[in-house]
């Protein structure tokens, strides 16, 4: 009997068709060729006629390819070594394995290190990516020594660090120094 297996949803990549050696048999396969398998680059429905000098058997078989899950961990990335990064992947109806083992749909990254996550959704197609998290010493700030000012008098705090871009003081103002005026 010929059988080449149940009608199946594979992920992606390619599968391997066969059908066991009859003896004085020639094979002909939907894609023309005459071996007794082929390789399946793509979704679709593929045929073989085994014919053995008496009988003429075929079967088909439909194959159809799932997505893999898409998504991303982001590029790697420095973070301050006093901070939290959450990574996730954000697949709904999917099982998750981190680094390590753990299942959570999410992961908190407190050290440096390299950190992967594999996916697997609901038709079983997995997908996986990897970053690594370095971290980045917190910049030291020194607005010198509490200080004493006279009325009407003006203090300028220089909080200038090589290298920093960003600075936000108490009154919302985005420069590295700061005028205190009481």
């Amino acid at each position: 009997a010929l059988y080449l297996r149940a009608d199946t949803t594979i992920c992606s990549g390619d599968i391997w068709l066969r059908q066991s050696n009859v003896q004085n048999a020639s094979y002909l396969w939907s894609d023309g060729s005459a071996d007794s398998s082929i390789t399946v680059k793509g979704p679709g429905s593929y045929w073989l006629q085994v014919n053995n000098g008496v009988c003429l058997v075929a079967d088909t078989i439909n194959v159809v390819y799932d997505q893999r899950p898409v998504f991303s961990l982001g590029n790697d990335t420095a973070v301050c070594s006093n901070s939290l990064l959450t990574l996730q992947p954000g697949i709904s109806n999917a099982t998750y394995i981190w680094q390590d083992g753990s299942t959570q749909n999410n992961f908190s990254v407190s050290q440096p290190g390299t950190y992967w996550v594999q996916v697997t959704d609901n038709n079983f197609c997995s997908s996986s990516d990897t970053i690594i998290v370095t971290h980045m010493p917190a910049p030291i700030i020194n607005l010198g020594n509490d200080t004493t000012i006279c009325d009407n008098a003006t203090l300028q705090l220089d909080a200038t660090i090589p290298g920093i871009e960003f600075y936000t003081w108490q009154a919302e103002s985005n420069l590295q120094t700061y005028q205190v005026t009481q």
